[in-house]
């Protein structure tokens, strides 16, 4: 959010989601023989993914 009260589009639109996308998709390419470390990874980036994208939500629902 800038000085001016607004918010600007890429936070809101950008990064997390983008993240959260990348890792879903990653995320469905899983199975019973794939690697624990692959499978941790990709829940990395979804969780990171998750965390950029509702941090800029938390914002937006707590200002007036």
């Amino acid at each position: 959010m800038t000085a001016t009260g607004r918010y600007k589009a890429f936070a809101v639109v950008g990064a997390g989601r983008l993240w959260l996308a990348v890792g879903m998709g990653l995320l469905s390419t899983v199975d019973p023989d794939s690697s624990l470390v692959a499978s941790s990874a990709y829940l990395a980036i979804v969780g990171a993914g998750t965390g950029l994208a509702l941090q800029m939500a938390d914002t937006m629902a707590q200002t007036p």
